[in-house]
């Protein structure tokens, strides 16, 4: 005999959610208690606020807006020596050097790695993840700042024709 299948229930969807939203919760916590542990000399350059990850430049045959489902789930915080954040279920962690006048920054060792095991990943934390790392990791990226609630950050290529567009990474904050 085949077993009936059954659909989950409004309470049980709730209870899922209320999970999920729980340990995203828990995700921000911890990235911030990092972060407050990290030994950062002085303030960051483009302050304590948490950027939440809108766009990511690095492929032409690709979309740069984050999906639906990774809008909100993917930020930063970039501090004097060190960036944390997560990009859903996935924590990531890196080495910031600032440059002159701080107008770059160079990320180093970035890392992603599974927070929580518990089944709250869903489908584009570990690409979001993945391809933030493509375009921070070991490069030197210049900042800018489009609007008071927004940042870029974008690779430094010296001999970049000028029809192309320099990998990037766009952020927004509700500060």
């Amino acid at each position: 005999m085949i077993p009936k299948k059954t659909w989950p229930t409004a309470r049980s969807l709730a209870a899922t959610r209320w999970r999920h939203a729980s340990a995203l919760l828990l995700v921000t916590v911890a990235a911030g208690g990092t972060l407050a542990a990290c030994s950062d000399k002085g303030k960051s350059p483009v302050g304590r606020t948490q950027w939440q990850i809108t766009n990511i430049v690095d492929n032409d045959d690709r979309g740069t807006i984050l999906p639906d489902t990774q809008q909100g789930r993917s930020f930063v915080v970039i501090g004097r020596d060190s960036l944390t954040g997560a990009s859903g279920c996935m924590g990531l962690s890196a080495e910031v050097s600032w440059g002159e006048n701080d107008t770059q920054l160079t990320i180093d060792n970035f890392r992603a790695e599974e927070i929580d095991s518990n089944g709250t990943c869903i489908p584009g934390d570990e690409d979001t993840a993945e391809r933030l790392g493509r375009v921070l990791d070991n490069h030197t990226l210049k900042i800018s700042r489009p609007a008071d609630n927004s940042l870029k950050l974008q690779q430094v290529i010296d001999d970049l024709p000028e029809w192309q567009t320099a990998p990037a990474v766009e952020f927004i904050s509700g500060a």
